[in-house]
């Protein structure tokens, strides 16, 4: 009897009749209380299709028959984790791995439960312990590493996502995991070439190249950070702090035409910036042209004559022409304005 309802059952689910299926796999349970197979048949009915209240109920009377049963305490935690009934899942998931060590399936579960769950330690455990037995399972990589790198453990983190990335190298978002990892640690190196891949994936995110140039620049690749940021502001960032600092990116790379261009395209959207102005007087005289530096200084002495910095620099700019008696009355000016810097300007005017 019971094998001729399982066997209808079996067949109702063939040609797609799943109410009847139901019906003839619960009339073999009531035949067969005690029936694994028939439990089963029907619980995974149920689950399939989004009766997933009855098929924990089901379950949940399985396991107290079947106690030593892997199948029913993974497909109770199952049930219950759809249910969102986070602490019963996780308890009949633990109940699956006590009873089959080596199952992935339930860890898997499990880790993500009690990620959900917003218990990082534990899931960390979790994805380790799934690690262990398969080291490189690209998901539970990408899982464990963000995080660890969620709570500081960055060392960890980094070893984690390079392993998940080996398994999906186009992945942006591993990508990017790993490449913070590694700006965490202040490996700068490292974390740029990921960026770069991301950057191509993602040609128009602005945020994504100002972060990359970023990264160039605490490696000390100026001439690489300069081109990334030129991406910023050629995807629609055109004002004075974005073009300064391309310009700062320029000079640090020693590229001086193309940092004073900048400098000149901050000075053309804000004429009367003297911060702005002194940058483009330093490179005046950096490229030898300290008569045209001298004109820009003065130009931002007119605008701000209390600015210090500019007068400084105009006093330097007086001693590269031979002008001294000028640079002498800047020296005047400075001691009023600023005496750190007149006391420079002083040693720099040949005092001792």
């Amino acid at each position: 009897m019971l094998e001729s309802r399982l066997a209808l059952a079996r067949a109702l689910i063939e040609i797609k009749k799943p109410e009847e299926a139901m019906s003839a796999a619960h009339g073999a349970l009531v035949a067969a209380p005690s029936s694994l197979e028939a439990a089963l048949l029907l619980g995974d009915l149920y689950g399939k299709h989004g009766k997933h209240a009855e098929a924990a109920q089901l379950f949940e009377f399985a396991s107290r028959a079947h106690p030593g049963s892997f199948e029913i305490a993974l497909r109770l935690g199952k049930s219950f984790a759809v249910l969102g009934r986070a602490a019963e899942a996780q308890a009949a998931l633990r109940r699956a791995i006590e009873l089959d060590p080596k199952d992935t399936f339930a860890r898997r579960m499990l880790a993500r439960s009690l990620e959900t769950a917003a218990r990082p330690e534990e899931a960390i455990a979790g994805w380790q312990a799934l690690l262990a037995l398969e080291p490189e399972d690209a998901v539970a990589n990408q899982r464990l590493g963000l995080l660890l790198a969620r709570q500081g453990r960055h060392e960890e983190a980094a070893a984690a996502l390079t392993a998940a990335r080996r398994a999906m190298p186009d992945d942006v978002e591993v990508t990017l995991a790993l490449a913070t990892a590694y700006e965490a640690l202040g490996r700068a190196g490292d974390a740029a070439p990921l960026l770069a891949a991301a950057a191509r994936e993602r040609p128009g995110d602005a945020a994504l190249q100002q972060r990359l140039s970023a990264a160039h620049q605490a490696a000390g690749s100026f001439e690489e950070a300069a081109a990334a940021y030129k991406q910023v502001i050629d995807a629609g960032r055109r004002d004075v702090p974005a073009f300064v600092h391309l310009g700062k990116l320029y000079e640090q790379g020693k590229k001086l035409d193309n940092a004073l261009r900048a400098f000149q395209e901050a000075y053309r959207l804000e004429p009367r910036n003297v911060q702005t102005i002194r940058h483009i007087a330093g490179l005046k005289q950096a490229l030898g042209l300290s008569a045209e530096a001298l004109q820009w200084l003065q130009g931002a002495c007119g605008i701000d004559p209390r600015d210090a910095e500019v007068r400084y620099a105009l006093a330097a700019c007086y001693l590269a022409l031979g002008r001294r008696a000028e640079a002498n009355q800047e020296y005047g000016a400075l001691c009023t304005l600023d005496p750190a810097l007149a006391r420079k300007l002083y040693y720099l005017l040949g005092g001792r």
